[in-house]
């Protein structure tokens, strides 16, 4: 059987497209050989029996390929995170890992863009890493952050204002330099607030209240429980404004609103 007649026989259509590393709906796609779609050493095979059959040449069996998709993956591990269902989202997360992690070895001939290739990883890792720090679990050591931050081509999407990389690993930061371990269910904003109300000056409240109102998205508020702290001479306020800064980008106007450039200098 021809490498032709197999794909349109045998090989399973995965998925459409592969998720981009934004939220966008714009597709980044790792495409496989029209060989079967499981680990890159098939690929590799069917490339080999193709060239020693002397079947039609190999760039010409490429041009016959299926795309691999993790998008469903990481759709439904956010939707899982959006219902507090963190530890089987956190699942789908590295299972689309896993699944970039496969063709790695192979992906300068089977990725349409190792740009895209890369963004992708820097997604399911950047979820994966949250998925767990949600939980309460690994806050200082993460095993997908500290690989997110340590690999030089995921350098970019971790520097990128706004992106999902950039937004875990400011998670992260935060968390490390937080006064006390943060828990989803003890430090809710309701109970942050609660006990603020009661004590101004509880310092650790506010720190934690920080990294609430960033995992929820209101990045304004958490710029001005920050503010608060690092007008207090508390050290964690200028470090969370630091961070969040630079996770906005310098020309936010949440960061421009700040007009200290003493916090900004490093952005």
């Amino acid at each position: 059987m021809s490498l032709g007649e197999m794909s349109m026989s045998e090989v399973p259509r995965v998925c459409s497209r592969l998720a981009s590393f934004q939220s966008s709906a714009k597709p980044a796609r790792v495409v496989v050989t029209s060989a079967r779609c499981t680990p890159a050493s098939t690929v590799a095979a069917a490339a080999s029996t193709a060239e020693s059959s002397g079947e039609a040449s190999l760039q010409q069996e490429m041009e016959q390929c299926l795309s691999v998709d993790v998008a469903k993956m990481v759709e439904m591990g956010k939707k899982l995170m959006a219902e507090r269902q963190c530890f089987y989202a956190e699942k789908f997360f590295a299972k689309a890992l896993r699944t970039l992690d496969a063709v790695a070895a192979d992906v300068n001939r089977i990725a349409a863009s190792r740009e895209d290739y890369n963004g992708s990883v820097a997604l399911c890792l950047a979820w994966a890493g949250l998925a767990l720090m949600v939980q309460g679990e690994q806050t200082v050591e993460n095993v997908y952050l500290a690989r997110l931050g340590r690999q030089a081509t995921l350098q970019p999407y971790c520097d990128e204002p706004l992106s999902d990389a950039n937004r875990a690993m400011t998670t992260w930061r935060l968390m490390q330099g937080a006064p006390r371990p943060w828990s989803e269910t003890r430090d809710s904003e309701a109970k942050l607030r609660a006990t603020l109300l009661s004590n101004a000056q509880d310092t650790s409240a506010r720190s934690l209240l920080v990294i609430t109102l960033f995992l929820k998205g209101d990045l304004e508020r958490a710029m001005t429980e920050a503010l608060k702290l690092h007008v207090s001479g508390d050290a964690f306020g200028r470090v969370a404004l630091k961070h969040m800064s630079r996770f906005l980008g310098k020309d936010h106007i949440l960061v421009q609103r700040l007009g200290s450039p003493d916090l900004t200098e490093s952005i």
